[in-house]
């Protein structure tokens, strides 16, 4: 765990670098150390996350140098990176896509093949702790294939099986057409006397008013006084 959190903290270079060159040689340290850890420990359960780190270093320093050499070690990474179990299907994911869109270039993918693996991708990380990650960046991948059919189903199964998720909640307001979305209350929550309620369980067959507010708006104080007196 320690190897780990100094090979990420080494990471920060590769970005606040002032030349393009520094820039480079921080990533090639990165990927050079964190493929050693690697090979030093060869079954440890916890590679998967060293594996995350040098790919995201191959990443950044193929931008920087767009050779086949660099490419050849990323798709190597994300080849032992897409073994991984579904208890780190998140640092999974980017390599199965990148994977995957290798595939399709090279036999030349028409719209329909790629929405077909796009669809396997989705079904492959479902139950995963990434099914939700998956689905959002098939949300934008859909309507680049013209599949606006998929896109829905995305946007109907994003609000189905995540209703109580606040960042999907706040990815499906910043990218619906209008303003409002319908989300689902759902939830136990602690009162202020310490009792918990359990949404939408205890407000059935009860008239119920629930009061949102942010504990930094101006005069919330006063406000919540006049809500109680009602």
């Amino acid at each position: 765990e320690t190897k780990i959190t100094l090979l990420q903290q080494g990471t920060a270079a590769e970005v606040t670098e002032s030349s393009a060159t520094k820039k480079r040689r921080a990533c090639k340290s990165t990927i050079r150390k964190g493929n050693a850890l690697i090979e030093a420990n060869p079954t440890a359960p916890n590679r998967f996350r060293v594996l995350a780190i040098v790919l995201q270093s191959q990443r950044r320093l193929l931008d920087l140098d767009n050779s086949a050499k660099y490419r050849d070690a990323l798709f190597d990474t994300c080849a032992k990176l897409a073994g991984a179990p579904d208890n780190y299907a998140k640092l999974r994911l980017e390599a199965d896509f990148i994977l995957s869109e290798k595939e399709l270039s090279e036999k030349k993918a028409d719209f329909k093949e790629r929405t077909k693996a796009l669809k396997g991708m989705i079904e492959r990380y479902r139950n995963t702790p990434a099914e939700a990650k998956s689905l959002m960046m098939a949300y934008f991948i859909a309507p680049k294939l013209v599949a606006f059919d998929l896109k829905q189903t995305v946007i109907k199964t994003l609000s189905e099986r995540f209703q109580g998720d606040h960042d999907i909640i706040e990815f499906r307001r910043k990218n619906a057409r209008s303003g409002l979305i319908d989300v689902i209350f759902t939830g136990s929550y602690k009162r202020a006397d310490g009792t918990r309620l359990n949404f939408p369980m205890d407000c059935m067959g009860h008239t119920t008013l629930l009061y949102f507010w942010s504990k930094e708006a101006e005069g919330v104080v006063d406000r919540l006084v006049e809500v109680k007196a009602m």
